[in-house]
C-alpha cells in the first residue's frame, strides 16, 4: 500500500511537467505542486523555497496551507531558519519538534507551533543549490526515513520543472518586450508624401501640420482669390468688421 502511494506521488509530480506549457508563472506552477505533495504527504503545510545565487537568499514561491500573500513576501538568508539550513548543508532535515531546533526561525502567519512535525529537503541538480521543499503536520504524526525518501524523490523531479518553467518564463518575456519595442518603433515611425524642392538633404526640425486643419483653413476663402496673402511678407490675421 505504501509502494503504491509512493508510485501514485510520482505519476502526479511527472504530470506538473506538462502545466508549465500553460502557466508560465513559476508561482502558479509551484502552487499547484505543494498542493499535490501535502495530499500525498498527508501535511498540512506545504512550501517551495527558490534559491537565488546572486543574493544567496531563499524566498517562498509555492506554498499549501498557508495565506497566498505569504508567496514572495517570506525570505531565508543562507543558513538562516530551518530553510537556510537545509539549503546550507544540502542534506535533509527531519524534526519531531521544528520549534524546538536550534536553527529554527519563528515568521509571523506561518504556523509552526501548530503544526511542529517537520520535514525538508533540499532541491539541487548536480550538487547546484536550486531550492528547499518543505513539509508540516501535527506533531502527534512525526515524519518518518520513508516520507524523507518519497519528499527526495520529489525534489529530483520537481528540479526539471523548475528549470523548465523559467526556460518558457525567459523566452516569454523576451519575446513580450521584442513585440512591445516593435510596436514602439513602428510608433515612432511616420512616412510624410512629399515633393523635393532642391537636391540633398537636410537634417533638423520639422513641422507637421494637420491636415484637416489646413482643408477647413482653404475652405474659408478661395485660393485663387486671395494668393496675394501668401505671397506677401505680410502675416495672415482674421478682421473682425464693425
Amino acid at each position: 500500500m505504501k509502494k503504491k502511494k509512493q508510485l501514485d506521488l510520482v505519476a502526479d509530480i511527472s504530470y506538473l511537467i506538462s502545466w508549465f506549457a500553460e502557466d508560465v508563472s513559476i508561482e502558479k506552477v509551484l502552487a499547484r505542486a505543494t498542493t499535490v505533495i501535502a495530499a500525498h504527504m498527508n501535511a498540512s503545510i506545504c512550501t517551495i523555497y527558490l534559491y537565488d545565487h546572486n543574493t544567496e537568499i531563499l524566498s517562498l514561491k509555492g506554498a499549501s496551507g498557508l495565506r497566498t500573500d505569504k508567496v514572495n513576501s517570506v525570505h531565508f538568508r543562507l543558513g538562516e531558519g530551518l530553510i537556510g539550513f537545509v539549503m546550507q548543508e544540502m542534506r535533509p532535515l527531519i524534526a519531531e519538534e521544528a520549534s524546538k531546533h536550534t536553527n529554527f526561525k519563528k515568521v509571523s502567519g506561518m504556523y509552526e507551533k501548530h503544526y511542529d512535525a517537520y520535514l525538508a529537503v533540499p532541491i539541487l541538480k548536480n550538487k547546484r543549490r536550486i531550492g528547499v521543499c518543505a513539509v508540516q503536520r501535527n506533531v502527534r504524526i512525526p515524519f518518518t526515513v520513508i516520507d524523507k525518501d518519497m519528499l527526495a524523490v520529489i525534489a529530483a523531479q520537481l528540479v526539471f520543472v523548475i528549470e523548465s518553467v523559467r526556460q518558457v518564463t525567459t523566452v516569454y518575456t523576451q519575446k513580450k518586450d521584442s513585440a512591445n519595442t516593435k510596436q514602439q518603433n513602428e510608433k515612432l515611425t511616420i512616412r510624410i508624401a512629399a515633393k523635393r524642392a532642391s537636391p540633398g538633404y537636410g537634417d533638423g526640425k520639422s513641422l507637421i501640420f494637420d491636415h484637416r486643419k489646413i482643408n477647413q483653413l482653404f475652405s474659408l476663402f478661395s485660393l485663387k482669390k486671395n494668393i496675394h496673402l501668401f505671397n506677401s511678407n505680410k502675416p495672415y490675421c482674421s478682421q473682425k468688421n464693425n
